[in-house]
């Protein structure tokens, strides 16, 4: 994946360069049928930018390289607490992007950084997992919402006058 300015488009400046795409076991990878993809941007502490493009289950996916660090002995503690395995985890990850969309909008949908190391208490898969949440409830409000009639919106929303543009417009952040 080259790294253009669509293809980056809510990464900041100083990283749209470093991305270094990787390659996912096909597992790890949306289907060629699938139209809702994840892409995530992982901003190392050491400066390394790790790129993971079309993941299905992303959350799992990034919960499952983690586990799989914590499994090998890497760490000097035995069975390491929720609060010894987040420290660990912010050792090494400094933030992360992510960006969810229709494979249709892809160029149009900009990353949003969504974990953050000193600032959070929780793993970045559970924010991940979030995220995802998230825009699928957008995405099934969107569909709820388009298929009522204007009148139906306009009683949804309280008063015709405040229908002002289509919810795609809305942003749920």
């Amino acid at each position: 994946m080259e790294n253009d300015n669509n293809i980056c488009s809510g990464l900041p400046e100083n990283i749209k360069n470093k991305v270094d795409w990787l390659e996912k076991p096909d597992s790890a990878t949306s289907q060629d049928n699938e139209k809702i993809v994840t892409d995530l941007v992982i901003e190392l502490q050491n400066g390394r930018v790790l790129g993971f493009n079309k993941v299905i289950m992303p959350s799992e996916y990034i919960k499952n390289i983690f586990e799989e660090f914590f499994s090998r002995n890497v760490i000097d503690i035995e069975n390491p607490s929720r609060k010894q395995k987040l420290s660990i985890v912010k050792q090494y990850v400094f933030r992360i992007y992510c960006r969810i969309y229709n494979e249709d909008t892809s160029n149009e949908t900009p990353f949003k950084k969504i974990w953050l190391s000193y600032r959070e208490h929780r793993f970045p898969w559970e924010k991940i997992a979030e995220f995802n949440e998230l825009f699928l409830l957008k995405e099934a409000l969107i569909l709820a919402f388009n298929n009522l009639s204007l009148e139906d919106r306009a009683t949804t929303i309280g008063e015709a006058r405040y229908v002002i543009q289509p919810i795609e417009k809305w942003h749920l952040n």
